[in-house]
C-alpha cells in the first residue's frame, strides 16, 4: 500500500473583487464587493510536488501551482488566515490518517478529537423500541428475534460470563475496541429493560404494601 504524507492548509480569505486578478475572477462567482471564501489547499508530496487548490465546493482555482506562489499571492489579493494540519497520510485506497501512517478507515486519528457535537447515522441499525414492543405486545416488528429476559435469567448469565447479555466482555473490548454506535444502542436497550424490571418491581411493592395494610386492618 502506497502511503503519501501531506499537510492540509485551511484558509479563510477576505477579498475585494476589485483586487482579484482577471484570470481568477473568471473562475469565481462574486456577488458582493467584499466577501469571505473558505479554501482548502492540499500540498501533497507526490506527483512531482504538484499542488492542488480547491474551494470547499470542490471547484478548482489553482492547479500545479507551487506552495510558494500561493503564499506570495494571498497577501496581494486579500487578508489570509491559515491553519496547517501536519502528519497526515493518504493511503492508496483513499483512507486518510492523522497521526498514523496506516489508516484502516475513511478517517483514522491516532490521538484525541475535540469537538462540540457528533451526529451518527443509524445506517441500518435499529433503535431499541423493540424492547417495549416485545414486552407489551409479545413480538416486535423492529426485531422479531428479541427476547426479554427475566432477572433470574440475567443473574444466571452474569454468574457464568461476568458481563451483561449482549454486552462485550472486557477481553473482547480490549482486543477489538468499542464501537460507539453499537455500544450506545446496546446501553439504551439495557436502560429500557431496566426500566421495565423497575416497573415490575414497583407493582410488586405496591401489591405487597396493600397486603400488609389489609393484614393490619384485620
Amino acid at each position: 500500500m502506497k502511503v503519501t504524507s501531506c499537510s492540509i492548509y485551511f484558509f479563510r480569505v477576505k477579498i475585494s473583487r476589485h483586487s482579484i486578478p482577471p484570470y481568477l475572477l473568471r473562475n469565481l462567482e462574486v456577488a458582493k464587493p467584499f466577501w469571505i471564501i473558505d479554501f482548502i489547499f492540499e500540498y501533497l508530496l507526490k506527483e512531482n510536488n504538484k499542488a492542488y487548490f480547491y474551494t470547499l465546493l470542490n471547484k478548482k482555482l489553482f492547479m500545479k501551482k507551487t506552495l510558494l506562489l500561493l503564499l506570495l499571492l494571498f497577501p496581494i489579493i486579500g487578508s489570509c488566515q491559515a491553519v496547517v494540519f501536519k502528519n497526515i497520510t493518504e493511503s492508496k485506497n483513499g483512507f486518510v490518517g492523522i497521526g498514523t501512517k496506516t489508516p484502516d478507515a475513511m478517517l483514522t486519528v491516532k490521538g484525541s478529537i475535540h469537538t462540540q457535537e457528533v451526529l451518527v447515522d443509524l445506517d441500518g441499525a435499529v433503535a431499541p423500541d423493540y424492547v417495549f414492543e416485545t414486552y407489551f405486545t409479545g413480538i416486535s416488528s423492529l426485531k422479531s428475534d428479541y427476547r426479554f429476559l427475566s432477572l433470574g435469567e440475567i443473574e444466571t448469565f452474569i454468574q457464568k460470563n461476568h458481563h451483561l447479555p449482549k454486552i462485550p466482555s472486557a477481553a473482547s473490548l480490549k482486543e477489538d475496541g468499542l464501537s460507539l454506535k453499537e455500544m450506545n444502542l446496546l446501553l439504551l436497550e439495557k436502560i429500557e429493560e431496566l426500566t421495565l424490571h423497575t416497573i415490575e418491581q414497583q407493582k410488586q411493592i405496591d401489591f405487597l404494601s396493600e397486603q400488609i395494610q389489609l393484614l393490619k386492618n384485620e
